[in-house]
């Protein structure tokens, strides 16, 4: 039973980490539009990802 109790458990904080890169990275594609706004790409993505994330 503590078997399949950790392997669950593995399989749901890897399906949840997949998930956060996936938006981190979506984030990022749509971070490098600030820079034309004089906004420094670093800082917003910063801001963003622990924003929406």
């Amino acid at each position: 039973m503590r078997l399949l109790e950790r392997l669950v458990l593995l399989r749901a904080i890897d399906t949840n980490w997949v998930q956060h890169l996936t938006q981190m990275e979506h984030i990022r594609e749509g971070i490098g539009l600030r820079a034309y706004g004089q906004a420094d790409p670093l800082v917003a993505y910063k801001e963003r990802g622990l924003r929406d994330v």
